[in-house]
């Protein structure tokens, strides 16, 4: 299984959620009740938008990287975490001129 580079870190402003609407189900009753019920046994996977700027030389080995992975699973250290987590490219977005360029991905965590 392959790491993403722990060189390779994230602009700032890296949001991480639990993605909750796809896990947790929720019956609304009349007066404002609601029910809410798990869709999984375990914890919930964190979802990770992050984003890479700069030169080319700079953002072409991250977007190969992610481009010869996708579909497949890898190890990432995210940003003040002590061990890596595995997760996959869920969404990923390039926009580049002649010399710069601006990479957007969407790692999702995988916890079985």
């Amino acid at each position: 299984m392959e790491t993403f580079n722990s060189s390779w870190v994230p602009d700032q402003g890296m949001t991480a959620d639990d993605n909750t609407e796809d896990y947790i189900r929720a019956v609304k009753y009349g007066e404002g009740a609601v029910q809410l019920q798990k869709l999984v046994l375990g914890d919930l996977p964190e979802v990770f938008n992050l984003s890479f700027s700069g030169p080319l030389t700079k953002i072409d080995p991250i977007d190969r990287f992610i481009k010869n992975n996708q579909g497949k699973r890898f190890l990432w250290t995210p940003p003040g975490y002590a061990e890596a987590i595995l997760v996959y490219c869920s969404k990923r977005t390039k926009n580049t001129d002649s010399v710069s360029g601006k990479l957007s991905y969407t790692f999702t965590q995988v916890l079985y």
